[in-house]
């Protein structure tokens, strides 16, 4: 059996979201899938849906901006280097 995670990526892979490879890799690691996923849930797990959750899911993150990059890791200076 199939979990919604997986078909969402098969859906995706069978002609949904057209997207460049580094577009595609940027909104996975924003949790793309996770995000379908939880669209999958709210909507009371629907089946055959799930190009509309995935197609949402990108809409929801794209909509939200890129992420600010994170600086260096600053030093907690109340720990000795000890």
């Amino acid at each position: 059996m199939t979990t919604a995670k997986e078909r969402a990526l098969n859906a995706n892979a069978s002609g949904g979201v057209r997207a460049p490879k580094s577009r595609l890799l940027t909104l996975l690691g924003r949790g793309l899938i996770t995000r379908a996923y939880e669209i999958w849930e709210r909507k009371g797990r629907p089946t055959g849906r799930e190009q509309e959750h995935w197609d949402q899911a990108v809409q929801e993150i794209e909509g939200e901006g890129p992420q600010p990059e994170r600086g260096p890791v600053v030093p907690d200076p109340t720990v000795s280097a000890g």
